[in-house]
C-alpha cells in the first residue's frame, strides 16, 4: 500500500503541442482529464492555429477548473519540435510524457506507466499502441520485453516516436535532449539520442496510446511531393547520419549497433527515393533532387570507416549495408542519366 501511495504523489506533466486540430482536440484532452491518475499537469501549447482550437482549449479549462491546464499561447506558429521543447521548459512534473492533438489515451494510461517505472526504476516506459482511422482500429503494438542494458537494446525493435512514452523529467533535462526545430520527422533523432543514452526502459502492455491515421494529411506524401520536402528529408538523413556517428565514437554504443543505423540511415532513403521517383514531379526536379542525394551517397557511404577490423557478427549487417548502398546508387543513376 505504501508503494501505492508513494507513486500517486508524483506529478506527472502530459505535453500536448496544438495546431488546426478542432475536429479531435476535445477527444484527447477529455482522455487525460478522466484519467484514474490524479496527479497530472497538462500543458498544451497552442501553436498559433487558424482554426478554432484556441478558444476550444479555453472552454475546456472553463469547465475543468479543478483539472491543472495550462495554456501556453505562441505569438507566430513555430511547428512541432519548437512547441515540444516549450512544453519540456516548462514541465514541472517528476514525469513527463509527449500526446499528439488528434489522438487520445487510455484511462490507466499515465497510473500503468508511472507504477511500471517506479517498480523498475526506468528513466522511459513505453507503452501499446493501437492505430485507427475515422471507422477502424487496427495495428495493436504490445511491446512485450523489458530491455536493461543500453548495449542490449534493440533500438528497431521500439517505436522512435517521441509520443506514447513517460520520461524521468531529469534525465531528459540532464542530457539537454531538444528536438531539431524545422526538422522533418524529428522524433527519428530524438528518440536515437534518448533510446541510446538511457540506463533502463520498460514496458507496459496496460497502457494504450490511440494513434491517429490522418490519411491524406502529411502521410500521404506521394501526393504531395516536393522538392522542398524531398530536400528537408535528405537534411534529417544527415542530421541522423552525424548523432549516429558521434553516439558511436563517444562510446555510446557498440560497432553492431552502429552498422545497423547505418542500414537503417539507407532503409528510409531508399523508402524516400522510391516516393520522389513515382511522385508528379517533373523530371529535371527529380534529377536535380537525386544528385543530392546521390552526392549524400558519395560522400558518406563511398567508403564505410565500419568495415575495418569487423567481427563476425557484425559481418552479415555489413553485406546488407552494402547491397543497401549499391542498389540506391544504381535506382539514382538510372533517373539522373536520363
Amino acid at each position: 500500500m505504501n508503494n501505492i501511495i508513494n507513486y500517486h504523489t508524483r506529478l506527472v506533466s502530459v505535453i500536448i503541442p496544438v495546431y488546426n486540430v478542432e475536429n479531435y482536440l476535445e477527444k484527447c484532452i477529455y482522455s487525460v482529464v478522466n484519467q484514474t491518475y490524479n496527479n497530472i499537469e497538462v500543458i498544451c501549447i497552442e501553436d498559433k492555429s487558424t482554426d478554432n482550437s484556441l478558444n476550444l482549449l479555453k472552454q475546456i479549462k472553463l469547465k475543468n477548473p479543478k483539472f491543472n491546464i495550462k495554456i501556453i499561447e505562441n505569438l507566430t506558429n513555430q511547428g512541432l519540435s519548437a512547441a515540444r521543447n516549450l512544453g519540456v521548459e516548462n514541465a514541472k512534473g517528476y514525469y513527463l510524457t509527449f500526446l499528439d492533438s488528434d489522438d487520445y489515451i487510455n484511462e490507466g494510461y499515465i497510473e500503468s506507466l508511472v507504477a511500471k517505472a517506479e517498480n523498475t526504476s526506468s528513466d522511459i516506459v513505453i507503452a501499446s499502441c493501437v492505430k485507427f482511422d475515422n471507422e477502424n482500429y487496427f495495428d495493436h503494438r504490445n511491446y512485450e520485453e523489458e530491455l536493461n542494458n543500453k548495449h542490449t537494446l534493440n533500438y528497431f525493435r521500439l517505436p522512435v516516436m517521441a509520443w506514447g512514452k513517460l520520461y524521468l523529467t531529469s534525465f531528459i533535462h540532464k542530457n539537454h535532449f531538444k528536438f531539431e526545430k524545422g526538422l522533418l520527422h524529428e522524433d527519428e533523432v530524438w528518440s536515437l539520442q534518448v533510446l541510446t543514452a538511457t540506463r533502463k526502459i520498460s514496458l507496459s502492455s496496460n497502457a494504450l496510446y490511440y494513434y491517429r491515421q490522418r490519411f491524406g494529411s502529411i502521410m500521404d506524401t506521394r501526393c504531395k511531393m516536393s522538392v522542398e520536402y524531398a530536400r528537408k528529408y535528405l537534411e534529417m538523413l544527415y542530421c541522423l547520419y552525424y548523432t549516429n556517428n558521434k553516439l558511436f565514437y563517444n562510446g555510446q554504443y557498440k560497432r553492431r549497433f552502429f552498422a545497423k543505423y547505418y542500414l537503417r540511415i539507407l532503409q528510409l532513403m531508399d523508402s524516400t527515393l522510391n516516393l520522389i521517383i513515382e511522385s508528379k514531379l517533373n523530371i529535371n526536379d527529380k534529377q536535380n533532387v537525386l544528385r543530392d542525394y546521390d552526392q549524400f551517397l558519395i560522400k558518406h557511404y563511398g567508403t564505410i570507416d565500419i568495415l575495418k577490423n569487423v567481427r563476425p557478427n557484425t559481418l552479415k549487417i555489413v553485406k546488407k549495408l552494402l547491397k543497401q548502398r549499391n542498389a540506391l546508387i544504381y535506382t539514382i543513376g538510372t533517373i539522373i542519366s536520363k
